[in-house]
């Protein structure tokens, strides 16, 4: 396995790493930035919304629900999710919070796809477990193109997707390879063993949120990174199927998933550099006004009596400071009299056409 991924990493032909090599560039200047001028406020609610717009994006390409519904359950319990979709919202929700306490390796991947699967009745007789010689089976003609892209075959998963974590956790702890082309080999070679019944891509995706964030690109937590992959879904999936069908020639040309990548990244830097410039300045909010979001954080709603007790404020107080926030953009109100009611308001932002 080390040698056979190294080997494809070696091989790309000099346009391609040329290419490569300036949206490397690129990408890692974004994050220079990110570290020394992105002052946001709320990391929670960041986390919040990413997730909301992650499975508003998932709906347009997997079986989530419509999108019109998905924007209806931002507004209704995590239970009330379709199974896939709340297995989903709650694992990237875990890794985007956790991701510093959670070491990349088997016991991790197995628990992530537990988790994704638990509450999905289709899924959870295998979460958390490989493919077994029972599961379905790909019929097809050897040597043919349906071939490569073919499922391993399931006794060699186990083995092989040890050795891919090994490979990985080895190359993200030296300097033989850009972490960033790391991670995409891995989310490749891992879609194409798929060691799971079910799962697979959504599995990919939360490994891949799970690998940048450890590897410093804390951007990820703040701007859904799926919204991106939507936006740009077929490119994406023609480079995948072009990546797969050649990894295993003599000469592999893995180039074009791994441009597939670092596109998605340009642009979602481009996205978050955006949202940085827009966000409200929290340095101009009152001490009164930090307090109530800063309860907000700690609350999915509260009320008038809620901010009263929280901040030690008399009522004419509370209803002026809820008032700005509300004029700011960054409250919400329901309900009306005495079910008044606030939460924090899910910000949208530009999601222009991809830039270069």
């Amino acid at each position: 396995m080390d040698h056979r991924l190294d080997t494809r990493l070696l091989q790309l032909a000099p346009p391609s790493l040329h290419g490569l090599s300036v949206e490397l560039c690129a990408i890692d200047e974004f994050k220079g930035w990110w570290c020394r001028e992105a002052h946001l406020g709320s990391a929670a609610e960041d986390t919040r919304r990413t997730v909301s717009e992650s499975l508003d994006a998932l709906a347009k390409v997997e079986a989530f629900g419509a999108p019109e519904a998905r924007a209806q359950s931002r507004r209704v319990a995590r239970g009330s999710l379709s199974a896939p979709a709340a297995g989903y919202a709650d694992t990237l929700e875990a890794v985007l919070c956790d991701h510093g306490r959670m070491e990349f390796g088997e016991e991790l991947l197995l628990e992530l796809h537990g988790r994704l699967l638990v509450s999905s009745p289709a899924g959870r007789k295998g979460a958390g477990q490989y493919r077994s010689p029972c599961d379905r089976a790909v019929a097809t003609e050897r040597g043919s193109a349906a071939a490569r892209l073919a499922p391993m075959a399931a006794h060699l998963v186990p083995g092989e997707t040890r050795a891919l974590i090994e490979w990985t956790r080895s190359r993200l702890s030296g300097a033989a390879f850009h972490p960033l082309l790391t991670i995409s080999s891995l989310l490749l070679e891992l879609l194409a063993i798929r060691p799971f019944e079910h799962g697979n891509a959504r599995l990919a995706r939360v490994i891949g949120h799970l690998l940048l964030l450890r590897c410093g690109y804390d951007q990820v937590a703040r701007v859904s990174l799926d919204a991106v992959v939507a936006d740009r879904w077929e490119p994406c999936q023609i480079a995948l199927h072009k990546s797969l069908a050649s990894r295993r020639l003599p000469r592999p040309d893995i180039a074009p998933w791994l441009g597939a990548c670092l596109g998605v990244l340009l642009e979602h830097a481009r996205r978050v550099r955006v949202f940085a410039e827009q966000s409200p300045d929290e340095s101009l909010l009152s001490a009164n006004q930090l307090g109530v979001l800063r309860l907000l954080d700690r609350n999915r709603e509260i009320t008038n009596r809620a901010i009263r007790e929280g901040l030690g404020l008399p009522r004419d107080t509370a209803k002026q400071v809820i008032k700005r926030l509300v004029a700011l953009g960054r409250v919400e109100v329901f309900g009306a009299g005495r079910a008044v009611r606030y939460r924090r308001t899910v910000r949208r932002r530009d999601s222009g056409g991809p830039t270069r």
